[in-house]
């Protein structure tokens, strides 16, 4: 498992970059990525050293680390990326060669489990071995379609029959342990990642809330969280104080009666100062779309009728999504200034035949008379 682990999962990961990039261009692969030079993935000396050697030297995958390999296919293979995407576990049904490099990180980061031990249990070798055969089949025939031609069956073969003693299982758990404090150190100067998660289309008027989720990231870094909208190109950091976010807080942003000023783009934002430096992580954006806007009500602003005859009122109401529920008012007094009303009986005989129908609401006033000289409302 040792050698499978060290060697051969370093060739065929070295053959997968090579198909994807000509060593010759890899500096200046390496070089226009934002992530080895600046970011959160940025290269060490040694590591640099081997992608961009010289302008007269072209980089030899055969020296490069897994972790090397595995990094640079990452950032710079977005053709190759799994189904789950990087980082994750691939589930049965994911058989894109990128699923594939992902179940060799896993495969790899299973065996260390046994390094304790100077042989592996004949059950779960077996499991392993054969996950580690198809996994290789599937490599080879896509680097075959490619024009490379590889057999890792025939190494395999080869590695199975070997006979390894003590201390070659020093050797390589000695390599092995060297590539976990590699893998380690990368995961842990790369920080935490974070995503948001929420209902993107809302009803006018509605609320929602857009949850943080933190992943590769313990309690105790207590990474502050802050949130942003963005429009067109203009980011603005959301006081979250505010009585619009209420009920809001670190890990959720609540949005209250949300109306077409709220639409545009939302993300979360973790930041932290590391060793002086000033790092900045966003969320993917979720876009919130309002559905609806604000009511419109028309209604004459003036009805004449004689006296103690019957006074119809029929408003026309636009709204998306239609209204639950309406309520018809009169003003307490004849100023119309005045924003004193109250609301109206409809049990009241004098009411007789209208309807708080919210598609269809109609106020009739039977017999009218001088006291229904006011302002109605609705």
């Amino acid at each position: 498992m040792g050698i499978a682990s060290v060697d051969e999962i370093k060739v065929v990961l070295a053959d997968i970059l090579r198909c994807e990039i000509k060593p010759e261009d890899l500096p200046k692969s390496v070089s226009s990525c934002s992530e080895f030079t600046t970011g959160r993935r940025k290269l060490r000396p040694e590591q640099k050293r081997l992608c961009c050697p010289s302008p007269t030297v072209v980089p030899d995958y055969n020296k490069f680390d897994v972790s090397l390999l595995y990094t640079l296919i990452r950032n710079l293979c977005p053709q190759l990326k799994p189904t789950q995407d990087w980082g994750k576990t691939p589930s049965i049904t994911d058989l894109q060669v990128g699923d594939d490099i992902e179940r060799l990180r896993v495969f790899r980061n299973e065996m260390f489990a046994h390094l304790d031990s100077s042989c592996v249990e004949d059950v779960v070798f077996t499991s392993k071995w054969q996950d580690l055969e198809q996994i290789f089949q599937r490599m080879q025939t896509f680097l075959n379609t490619k024009g490379i031609s590889v057999d890792y069956g025939m190494k395999l073969a080869t590695i199975a029959k070997s006979d390894f003693g003590f201390e070659d299982m020093e050797k390589y758990k000695i390599i092995l342990e060297g590539i976990l404090h590699i893998l380690k150190e990368n995961d842990d100067n790369s920080g935490p990642s974070i995503t948001i998660r929420g209902n993107d289309k809302i009803f006018f008027g509605e609320k929602t809330c857009f949850e943080a989720v933190l992943d590769r990231c313990s309690h105790s870094n207590n990474w502050p969280i802050t949130w942003e909208k963005i429009q067109g190109n203009i980011t603005e950091q959301l006081d979250t104080s505010k009585e619009k976010y209420r009920g809001s807080s670190s890990r959720c942003l609540m949005i209250s009666n949300v109306s077409k000023e709220d639409e545009g783009e939302y993300r979360a934002v973790i930041s932290r100062e590391n060793n002086g430096t000033h790092i900045k992580i966003p969320s993917n954006c979720k876009r919130l779309t309002v559905i609806g806007d604000l009511p419109a009500l028309t209604m004459p602003k003036e009805v004449e009728v004689p006296y103690s005859s019957v006074a119809v009122f029929q408003p026309v109401i636009q709204a998306c999504p239609p209204p639950e529920s309406v309520e018809w008012q009169k003003s307490k007094c004849m100023d119309p200034i005045s924003e004193e009303f109250k609301s109206i009986n409809f049990n009241s005989p004098k009411y007789s035949g209208s309807t708080l129908d919210p598609t269809n609401s109609r106020l009739i006033i039977n017999e009218t008379t001088f006291e229904d000289s006011l302002f109605i409302d609705l």
